[in-house]
């Protein structure tokens, strides 16, 4: 036998137990198991017969030893090579950071304690961004020197991302009042948080849809290198092409020719730039529209996996109710310009005008000189209609509201007037339908034509 001692006689169903037992542990700095110290024994029955993952560091040079459940962390480059051999080697990557918290327990013989620590590892052939929770306490050898050191450590790589991504996520609910407010913010979101976008590029689509035009940039040192606006119907380069794929099929892209794509990549926090990124269209909610396409680096240190995607959903998601907030807002607001204009030239134009429903001929409102001729007060407005104002027409009311059921104007329609004041005028009333909040009404404008009218009437036939 070659150690004398089988993991496996007193730790059932280990992979790494069995492992262990077939490494001749003699060829190596370790010695016979046999001759270990009962401390190191003892831990390492504990640590291999655990749920939760643990590790071992032994001796000047570090030995690794660990369980079934740290196995994953090693991910494929490291497993199973580095049992049994230097940890410090196993994880040079990140050595600058481990080492100081190692010396720390061997000299003040204290454990430690790191939380969603942040690790670069190399453990799956590229360098990776992991988060991991874990303490390091001292073991002891046979002459009562810490000699090792018992790892306890989980990974909280997904919550620590998770947890990130909604944060952005959550970034994005404040309401802008312009579409070029809602642009500076997406960016400024991107921004101030590179991890999971290294650099973005957004594209504002114009109300034509045949072109978009460049709203700004992350990460790269200017905008130059980006296309001003791209024409949607004939792109020309390797980026504009791209993008009006992406707009006119309405689906994502990814794509991985960076070089052709971009005269310099962007490298965001880390070392190595991105090896790809994604094009994504920005949907009008409610609307069989694109109004925006994003072109967002993906993280070197992260693989783009399902939970990756969805956070891009997420965030298109959520671009896209900026976006449609913003145009609403917009909306309205050259809807209340223009209704304040309207008003402005309603209420002082010396014609007398005065709107009112198509269905029932309520007023809506009437500007001041109508008013005046009518004999009624601001107050009493509210309460008429073209049937109780005084006007006579002949035809009478409900055919001059009938009128407006087979057309959209209504010019020259002599009507009579007897006012509150029981002065009588002639009107010639002409009108147009317009669309108030929703309901159908009539614009009407009245000149008064009674001198005219009394004139014609003492002419000799």
């Amino acid at each position: 036998m070659k150690n004398h001692f089988l993991w496996t006689d007193t730790i059932c169903g280990s992979e790494m137990a069995a492992l262990m037992d077939k490494i001749d542990w003699t060829l190596t700095e370790m010695g016979p198991v046999i001759d270990w110290p009962e401390d190191l024994r003892t831990a390492l029955t504990i640590c291999l017969g655990s749920k939760f993952p643990m590790a071992i560091w032994w001796g000047k040079n570090y030995t690794m030893f660990y369980n079934d459940a740290y196995r994953p962390m090693l991910g494929l480059s490291k497993h199973p090579y580095y049992l049994g051999k230097s940890g410090k080697d196993c994880w040079s990557e990140i050595w600058h950071i481990l080492s100081p918290m190692f010396e720390s327990v061997f000299l003040m013989k204290q454990a430690t304690w790191s939380e969603d620590l942040l690790l670069e590892m190399d453990r799956n052939h590229y360098i990776e961004e992991t988060y991991f929770t874990f303490s390091y306490s001292p073991l002891y050898n046979n002459l009562k020197e810490v000699y090792g050191i018992f790892n306890v450590c989980t990974e909280t790589t997904s919550q620590v991302i998770g947890a990130r991504r909604l944060k952005i996520a959550r970034a994005m609910n404040q309401e802008s009042k312009t579409v070029q407010a809602a642009a500076a913010q997406v960016l400024q979101v991107i921004t101030e948080n590179p991890l999971d976008i290294p650099f973005a590029i957004l594209y504002l689509v114009d109300d034509t849809s045949a072109s978009m035009t460049l709203a700004g940039t992350t990460g790269f040192n200017n905008t130059a290198k980006c296309p001003a606006a791209i024409d949607l119907l004939s792109p020309v380069g390797p980026l504009a092409i791209l993008a009006a794929s992406v707009f006119h099929t309405g689906k994502a892209k990814i794509a991985a020719n960076m070089e052709e794509l971009f005269t310099t990549i962007p490298s965001g926090p880390w070392q190595q730039p991105p090896a790809s990124c994604i094009v994504l269209p920005i949907k009008h909610q409610g609307r069989n529209r694109i109004s925006a396409i994003l072109i967002a680096g993906i993280s070197s240190h992260q693989i783009y996996d399902e939970n990756y995607r969805s956070f891009f959903e997420l965030f298109c998601a959520h671009t896209s109710t900026l976006f449609t907030t913003a145009r609403v807002y917009e909306k309205e607001h050259q809807c209340a310009e223009s209704e304040q204009k309207f008003a402005k030239v309603f209420h002082s134009n010396l014609c007398m005008m005065a709107i009112i429903t198509a269905k029932t001929g309520a007023f809506v409102d009437i500007n001041d000189r109508f008013l005046a001729i009518l004999g009624f007060s601001r107050e009493q407005v509210p309460y008429l209609t073209i049937g109780n104002s005084g006007i006579v027409t002949s035809p009478p009311v409900d055919s001059l509201l009938g009128a407006f059921a087979n057309s959209d104007m209504l010019t020259n329609c002599e009507v009579e007037l007897r006012n509150v004041a029981n002065h009588c005028y002639t009107l010639s009333l002409s009108g147009s339908l317009v669309t108030l909040n929703n309901t159908k009404c009539i614009l009407l404008m009245a000149l008064d034509i009674t001198e005219k009218k009394c004139i014609l009437m003492k002419l000799p036939n």
